[in-house]
């Protein structure tokens, strides 16, 4: 047997959740079975020189002249599928599902869809979104597998009308070894911003977007501000610049303008968890949450809103999950875990990273996507992971 061409679509390489695990999924598959070939929409992503430094991954860009430049998008697929033969095409969410899907008739491919959040509110979004998705949904069924990164993942998109027997699960992997404590990390980051050591860090990671639902963070903030008066709120991510700009307003309508620190994209990602005392996620809708089981990785606790996985995630020892769009809760949440004897904490903490490790390390997942691969090549179904 040959090595099994892959070809994975996606917008852009930018630095993002989805972009992270594909990272890591092209740097631990076995070059000597696999071949995998990128190929984006737009070039410039922020992560595109970390792909193409890749051993054995091959990179091209489509140039594309916008979204909508269909001939563009399809020719240019269709001539890698042609040049490379790859046995599986890959679209990673979104319209780069629906690009890889004429792969199948006119490659011989077999199509892969890989499907990210849950609870996804299209009013936020642009109409084409919400179109694309339900045309995804009316046509899932010619698709030969179709993953999600969470169980509720797979209940929510087989909900609206995602062909639920080719949905299988292979949870993200943490590379536990960038995603651990880093306390020398920790400590220049707070000296990088000034901060006296005593200083009550909470933080907070991921795109500025309206999924993470930033207001309900902002708002718990000014609750805990009045109980804390040592305490600073790091952000740690980046996105429209107009969201960001309304947040910064909210901010400074709640009054703690000046105990907000935005961090903007940052690589030092293990630095920021382990300088906070916990770290808080407020997303009204996830598949896996990144941010939960990285901060667990760097044995630091969550305040997290219960969705997507949150609570498989979490288990016993991980942190706290609460509703959602309740400033309130999450609030009283922080509060629990920031006023938790020490001791109990520390050990908290250290058994929240061996979950990670056992449960949702990069190995793991890495595995699994291996043994789907051989499974479409072998012209077999793969069952996915368990949910544990």
């Amino acid at each position: 047997m040959g090595r099994i061409g892959i070809l994975f679509i996606l917008g852009k390489f930018d630095q993002g959740g989805a972009e992270r695990q594909l990272l890591n999924l092209l740097k631990g598959l076995n070059k000597e079975k696999f071949m995998p070939i990128v190929a984006t929409y737009y070039e410039g992503g922020r992560w595109e020189g970390r792909v193409k430094a890749i051993s054995g991954v091959r990179y091209h860009c489509l140039n594309i002249k916008g979204r909508f430049d269909l001939a563009g998008l399809f020719t240019g697929i269709l001539k890698l599928v042609r040049y490379y033969r790859p046995s599986i095409v890959f679209g990673l969410m979104g319209d780069a599902c629906t690009a890889s899907l004429p792969a199948k008739f006119l490659g011989g491919c077999k199509v892969v869809w890989g499907l990210r959040a849950t609870n996804m509110d299209f009013d936020c979004y642009s109409p084409t979104s919400k179109w694309i998705y339900k045309l995804n949904a009316r046509v899932s069924g010619l698709v030969d597998v179709i993953v999600s990164n969470s169980w509720s993942g797979r209940s929510y998109h087989a909900l609206n009308g995602y062909r639920k027997s080719k949905i299988v699960v292979i949870p993200n992997g943490i590379d536990t070894d960038l995603f651990s404590y880093n306390s020398q990390g920790a400590r220049a980051l707070r000296k990088s911003l000034d901060l006296p050591a005593k200083v009550r860090l909470i933080g907070r990671v991921g795109r500025i977007d309206p999924m993470k639902d930033y207001p309900t963070f902002l708002k718990a903030a000014a609750i805990l501000s009045k109980r804390y008066q040592d305490a600073l709120f790091l952000i740690a991510g980046d996105g429209d610049k107009g969201l960001k700009d309304g947040l910064k307003k909210l901010a400074s309508s709640l009054g703690i303008e000046k105990r907000i620190c935005w961090l903007g994209q940052t690589e030092k990602i293990s630095a920021f968890y382990s300088a906070c005392e916990i770290t808080c996620s407020s997303s009204s809708g996830e598949g896996f949450p990144n941010a939960v089981a990285e901060s667990m990785a760097c044995e630091r606790l969550c305040a997290a809103t219960e969705v997507g996985d949150t609570r498989k995630i979490l288990g016993a020892v991980g942190g706290i999950a609460v509703s959602p769009n309740n400033p309130e809760a999450l609030a009283r949440a922080a509060h629990d875990l920031l006023s938790m004897p020490k001791d109990k904490r520390v050990k908290m903490e250290q058994a929240a990273r061996q979950r990670i490790v056992e449960r949702f390390g990069l190995e793991r997942m890495v595995s699994a996507y291996e043994e789907l691969f051989l499974g479409l090549y072998e012209q077999e179904k793969p069952e996915g992971l368990k949910a544990t």
